[in-house]
């Protein structure tokens, strides 16, 4: 695999259209023609990405941010594009700050999720969101006029049930968040080794332009600094567990110098260590 020596801190300048909302909370990038994408501001209430696609006849919306405000704020910003309906909600995994929202779209709105997805959020007895009414395995494909939309089920990562959504003709990928751009991510209920394969296999659509489910717009090699970066990390804490070390002797002892500056190293490392240092001792399947 090449090296990408600094992953993800360039941010290159791509050429979208940008449509300012009322709200601090996110912001709407025109990414091309009927394709947007709503980056959320760092320290606003959205948390995480969304997207929406208007198509000829109706808009696919991609995750619903972490709450019903939030996604009302969106479906807001819609309607400023389009008075097409919103008649797809599809869900990249199963965290709340990207299904929160899923209560301010109507009963006629189809919520689309991997069957794993679907499997966690129906088990809660007092859900707080609106559990999908479609699923699929591997691949769920929209076909319309000029525009073909890809739901993708590549593999486990940074939960057990993640999708892509992937616009071959755009060549526009949003990735939820087996992506996250500029930040060390959180892996708690995460398959870091199959994480890593799964990007690869998402890296192998080659898209110019891919959208996190936390950072700013990025592209391909965007997307290979994050896989890089989840590479040294396991390959860091395989050195700690080959060495006999315990999982408190990691905590105390572990260090990655060249990613300490990422967003939340500080917060997530002692759960993103644990996850790891578990699922390398075989303790995590």
């Amino acid at each position: 695999m090449s090296r990408n020596k600094f992953p993800f801190v360039s941010i290159f300048i791509l050429l979208f259209s940008f449509y300012k909302t009322n709200a601090a909370d996110f912001e709407i990038q025109k990414l091309a023609e009927g394709v947007y994408a709503a980056i959320a501001t760092p320290g606003g209430q959205a948390v995480s990405n969304s997207g929406f696609i208007v198509n000829d006849s109706e808009v696919v919306v991609i995750d619903s941010h972490i709450s019903p405000e939030m996604a009302r704020l969106l479906l807001v910003e819609i309607r400023k594009v389009t008075d097409k309906s919103v008649r797809y909600l599809a869900l990249t995994h199963k965290h709340r700050d990207h299904i929160g929202g899923t209560t301010a779209f109507g009963l006629g709105v189809e919520i689309i999720s991997h069957e794993n997805t679907r499997a966690v959020m129906a088990m809660d007895t007092a859900p707080a969101f609106r559990v999908p009414t479609v699923t699929f395995n591997k691949k769920l494909a929209f076909h319309r006029p000029g525009r073909t939309i890809e739901l993708l089920y590549s593999g486990r990562g940074h939960t057990d049930g993640d999708i892509a959504v992937w616009l071959p003709e755009e060549e526009i990928l949003f990735t939820g968040d087996l992506y996250f751009n500029g930040s060390a991510g959180v892996m708690r209920d995460g398959f870091l080794r199959d994480w890593v394969s799964t990007l690869e296999e998402l890296r192998s659509l080659s898209a110019k332009t891919v959208v996190p489910g936390h950072g700013p717009v990025s592209d391909n090699e965007g997307l290979l600094g994050f896989q890089n970066y989840l590479t040294d990390f396991i390959r860091a804490v395989k050195v700690q567990t080959d060495s006999g070390k315990t999982l408190e002797q990691v905590l105390k002892d572990f260090s990655l110098p060249q990613y300490k500056d990422l967003a939340g190293w500080d917060t997530w490392l002692p759960r993103n260590l644990t996850r790891c240092y578990n699922e390398l001792k075989g303790e995590k399947k």
